[in-house]
């Protein structure tokens, strides 16, 4: 008869040396793009049936190399639950019975009700910890995402499920870099940590499900047929052919569109920690690009300190990029090889102002009133 692999100590961990294979697998993926997070106080130790919480950069390729992996081991075997298009469940089994589950998220973080304002994982794996762990004699490097990531994923976590305390006395473990990390959060999410972090639990629910049935009342307000018409015939709408329009941080659905003079456009914009709507002449993306045109020498200092305020942890090296991406995208459409593509917010302001405030394409709505364009074409949300 063969021994359970799964035999484990009075604690509930796994058997040693399945705890070796696993911390062996990451060991083994270690240049390939991927972070373990919300890592357990006792890790490496692993309790039986528990989970391990994966980020990765390539899905297929992860999927690949865990199957080669663990196909070595005769008693193991792997069963994949598909959770959504941004999350798949490995459920890792030994001598068929279910041992640890590892949750791998990728292309971007799931955030519910919470507006994720920009996809964080290339900086996540760009910021990783190298984490040398000793355990039973042998030493494993294992990714691991950095403590800002760390205590944001957390903080997202705790906002979606207040009911996991484990997250909170973390987060209260670690209150003076949390305290720190308030414009790093803020670049990301709109959210007041210390309101999350006194949230009542029984208010918190109550307060849930009023949002879903307001919510609930105002989607099927502004996705009625008749009313989206009767509101939005003067801007020129019309139905167009469903499509999903990949804006890096997320993925719109769209189904229809307007037409309307540039100046009614409004963006968000974020200074000095609050977000405020403002129309795109008067911002520093449409000053910094009208500038640039003029004189390719144009000096570049305002444009940066905005866009340091919008990001405290921004280094030199990442201003020019973003600037460096912005001044590509004006020089590609100027050689007429561009098209642009507007999203805007299916909200009252759209309904009952007629004023359309821009979900993406800041850059390209400062570009196209650079290049004296009247009228453009918008995209209207359905997410």
């Amino acid at each position: 008869m063969i021994k359970k692999a799964i035999k484990k100590d009075g604690l509930n961990h796994l058997q040693t040396r399945d705890i070796v294979n696993i911390l062996g697998f990451f060991d083994s993926i270690n240049e390939t793009k991927y972070c373990i997070i919300k890592e357990n106080f006792e890790f490496p130790q692993l309790k039986l049936q528990s989970d391990i919480d994966v980020i990765v950069e390539n899905f297929e390729l992860f999927e690949q190399l865990l199957n080669e992996y663990f196909h070595q081991f005769k008693n193991y075997s792997i069963n994949k639950i598909e959770k959504s298009e941004w999350k798949t469940f490995f459920d890792i089994y030994i001598d068929n019975e279910f041992v640890i589950r590892l949750d791998v998220y990728f292309k971007k973080h799931p955030t519910g009700s919470l507006i994720l304002k920009k996809n964080f994982y290339d900086d996540l794996f760009s910021q990783k910890t190298i984490k040398k762990i000793k355990f039973n004699s042998l030493e494993f490097n294992i990714n691991t995402a950095s403590l800002s990531y760390d205590i944001l994923i957390r903080i997202i976590e705790l906002y979606l499920y207040p009911f996991k305390t484990h997250h909170k006395k973390y987060l209260n473990q670690n209150i003076k870099k949390v305290k720190k990390l308030e414009f790093f959060i803020q670049e990301y999410i709109d959210v007041d940590v210390n309101k999350v972090l006194r949230r009542n639990l029984v208010f918190f629910l109550v307060k849930k499900y009023l949002y879903k049935f307001k919510n609930l009342v105002k989607r099927k307000f502004l996705f009625n047929k008749f009313i989206e018409q009767f509101f939005l015939k003067s801007l020129n709408f019309k139905y167009e052919k469903k499509k999903v329009i990949d804006i890096g941080w997320t993925k719109v659905k769209v189904s229809s569109s307007i037409k309307v003079p540039i100046e009614t456009i409004n963006i968000n914009l974020r200074t000095h920690n609050k977000l405020v709507v403002s129309n795109i002449e008067d911002s520093p993306h449409y000053q910094f690009i009208r500038g640039y045109s003029a004189d390719k020498n144009f000096p570049r200092d305002n444009y940066k300190n905005y866009l340091l305020d919008q990001s405290k942890e921004s280094n030199s090296k990442s201003l020019e990029l973003k600037i460096a991406s912005f001044i590509k995208l004006y020089d590609t459409y100027q050689k007429g090889d561009a098209v642009f593509e507007l999203i805007v917010q299916r909200n009252k302001s759209l309904y009952f102002r007629k004023s359309p405030i821009l979900l993406d394409g800041v850059h390209r709505l400062a570009i196209l009133l650079l290049d004296d364009v009247k009228f453009v074409k918008c995209y209207i949300s359905d997410n």
